[in-house]
């Protein structure tokens, strides 16, 4: 039986058991409702939603981040993990994660420090990870206000309903702590996706796990020239999409709107002239596309690199089935989660699509990008799902779908066979809809 931990839009976790071979459902083990207990003050049990866990790199642990938009901080939960995979509360009460809307968090190589990014306000909160216990905050910070850069204007007022107390322009969607080609080392570095500033950022990181709040290097994700084949439609409904994220979201709906980052490597062999240097991948989800930076490093100081301003690729990874058709109804195609997998070098990139009404169409599922010797892409298999994909997980050759819809509430599960596509092989219904699944290491 495999263990997998589902989230939902809800102060709610499920711990589901299921098959190994077909990915059905035997049971659910253990459903947590709520979470958060005690709650904020003045809030009701289902206000929050729990959009991000991880797990430790030793498996051991399962943070859970819970969100209440604006109305309080986000809160962030530590579990223990029995033998049956089980969770067990440390310390009781979830801790404040001191920012708005906790869009995405990541644990150090060694486990010792957890790193949490919010949509709503921008700061960047640094954890140390306790066996016993809630983790205890270290430090906050935000991102710098860059130099030339131009951020989306409505950011500037503040985020949806953001007091102007906690709106600078900054919104940090994603983090994640990396491994950075330097010369013959490798080094630990800090990605930051700022969507308010469309600015991917790269700190240093010490052997602690501690960022430097000063960046090492940056460059600004915005629309090239192959954008405006990238802006693939169904119709005036995805331009009507662009337009609503302005106001509803506060984004500009001209801008490349950065979800999610990837730091890779180029793969030239030991005997080559070329010598293999970091590769930053960012996904916009107003483009549908992803671009492709070189990170060069400008001496021998580990510290002294930059990000070309221009990408070297822009590769529209969803929609190419709705490219040039003329579709009248309700469809629209946003890309979300990326993960990168550097034992098969292969980037898998998860589509949420919305069709409703007739003549309408999406696409929804997960994408497979291949990465060449040089960091480029190529275009792989599309993973094609019945509902909108928000997260997924990998476990070597498994892979662990949620459908983020609440007409197809389920897990499905996905073997890489060896001709190196996807196969599907089964699903659980899990009776929510899913944000974020992650599988028992």
């Amino acid at each position: 039986m495999t263990i997998l931990y589902v989230s939902c839009p809800l102060n709610k976790l499920s711990v589901i058991g299921v098959d190994n071979e077909s990915g059905n459902l035997l049971q659910t083990l253990q459903t947590i409702y709520p979470i958060v207990d005690p709650l904020p003050e003045g809030l009701l049990v289902d206000n929050g939603m729990t959009e991000w866990m991880d797990t430790t790199p030793g498996g051991d642990m399962l943070y859970a981040l819970t969100s209440f938009w604006n109305k309080a901080h986000a809160m962030l939960t530590a579990f223990s993990i029995g033998a049956d995979g089980r969770l067990i509360k440390l310390g009781g009460a979830s801790v404040s994660t001191e920012g708005y809307q906790a869009a995405s968090g990541s644990f150090s190589a060694d486990g010792s420090t957890y790193v949490v990014g919010h949509h709503n306000c921008g700061t960047i909160t640094v954890f140390s990870v306790l066996e016993d216990g809630p983790p205890i905050v270290l430090s906050t910070v935000k991102p710098p206000e860059l130099t030339g850069m131009m951020h989306h204007p409505s950011f500037q007022r503040g985020n949806h309903d953001t007091p102007p107390t906690i709106a600078p322009p900054r919104a940090v969607h994603h983090v994640q702590y990396a491994r950075m080609v330097d010369g013959t080392q490798d080094a630990d570095v800090l990605l930051v996706a700022d969507c308010a500033q469309d600015a991917a950022i790269i700190y240093s990181v010490d052997d602690m796990g501690h960022f430097d709040d000063r960046p090492l290097a940056h460059v600004r994700c915005q629309p090239h020239a192959s954008s405006t084949t990238a802006r693939i439609s169904s119709g005036w409904m995805q331009a009507l999409f662009r337009y609503s994220m302005r106001y509803l979201f506060k984004v500009s709906p001209h801008g490349f709107r950065l979800r999610r980052v990837a730091l890779g490597r180029t793969a030239f062999p030991s005997d080559a002239t070329t010598s293999n240097e970091s590769i930053l991948y960012c996904i916009g989800e107003l483009t549908n596309t992803i671009q492709v930076y070189k990170v060069q490093q400008q001496s021998s100081n580990s510290r002294d690199i930059c990000i070309a301003p221009e990408p070297i690729q822009e590769l529209v990874v969803a929609g190419h089935s709705l490219a040039g058709a003329k579709y009248i109804g309700l469809g629209v195609t946003v890309i979300s989660e990326m993960q990168l997998y550097e034992e098969d070098r292969t980037i898998l990139v998860g589509v949420r699509g919305l069709a409703k009404g007739w003549n309408s169409k999406a696409e929804m599922g997960v994408r497979v990008l291949k990465q060449l010797i040089d960091g480029r892409l190529e275009l792989g298999q599309f993973i094609q799902t019945p509902g909108a994909v928000r997260h997924f997980s990998r476990r070597g050759s498994e892979l662990f779908v949620g459908m983020n819809a609440e007409e197809y509430p389920f897990v499905q599960k996905y073997v890489l066979e060896e001709n190196g596509l996807w196969k599907f092989v089964g699903q659980a219904k899990v009776d929510m809809d899913v944000l974020c699944v992650v599988p028992l290491r």
